[in-house]
């Protein structure tokens, strides 16, 4: 059985709803970082991948060029 607590009016708490305190805009604003390619090499050695220099660029170029969209 669940125990109820009944309280008074005077004892809750009410607070305005902010919608921008559950928007995915304020994550996305504090979370913008440039990828690096040492990043990226830390990451393919991590996942047994074979990479060179090309590929490296191809992937920093496109993954910053994905996050500047999305925002």
């Amino acid at each position: 059985m669940k125990k109820i607590y009944i309280v008074k009016d005077s004892e809750v708490e009410v607070n305005p709803f902010i919608l921008e305190d559950f928007t995915r805009d304020k994550i996305l604003s504090i979370s913008k970082i440039k990828t690096s390619k040492k990043a990226l090499r830390k990451c393919a050695k991590e996942l047994n991948l074979e990479y060179d220099e090309a590929c490296l660029s191809f992937a920093k170029k496109m993954l910053d060029a994905q996050i500047k969209r999305s925002q």
